[in-house]
């Protein structure tokens, strides 16, 4: 009786993207459509799924950010943070980024390696303090509820 009561107690959006937190090889939750978070079985770091979108710069992460330590999302603005250096050419190195925003709304990904200039992109779009969360704690509050605060449906 408990399980039952605890089970509907957990949202289930009707968007798939929305609803699953793992899959076969993986752990996941989402951020906001298409964007998400992922840990690979046998890994214990997770990453952030940068979509490939024509006509726009291409960032250093192409298909995804490795080692993410933060996560926020506020005004469908989505914000990772990660120490990760890749290895790269020298004349590729002003291209490595720590603090990285996506807007889905209107395709924008873009990435700072200094943190006062990823502040003032994000202050363009109303967004003051950054309120960060470990991927572990989002992660463990979206397979507990089936919601985050970005989730169309969840308050």
């Amino acid at each position: 009786m408990v399980i039952v009561a605890c089970s509907l107690t957990r949202y289930r959006s009707t968007d798939p993207f929305y609803a699953s937190y793992d899959e076969w090889d993986l752990i996941r939750f989402p951020l906001i459509k298409p964007y998400e978070a992922v840990r690979l079985t046998g890994n214990d770091w997770w990453g952030v799924s940068i979509p490939y979108i024509p006509n726009t710069p291409s960032l250093l992460y192409s298909g995804g950010v490795p080692f993410v330590q933060e996560i926020a999302v506020a005004n469908e603005v989505i914000m990772v943070h990660t120490p990760y250096e890749p290895r790269v050419s020298e004349n590729l190195r002003d291209r490595v980024f720590y603090w990285l925003a996506f807007i889905p709304a209107t395709d924008i990904q873009v990435g700072f390696q200094d943190e006062g200039d990823f502040r003032l992109f994000i202050e363009e779009y109303g967004i003051s303090e950054v309120a960060w969360e470990s991927p572990d704690t989002l992660f463990q509050r979206f397979k507990d509820t089936g919601c985050l605060e970005w989730i169309p449906g969840c308050q």
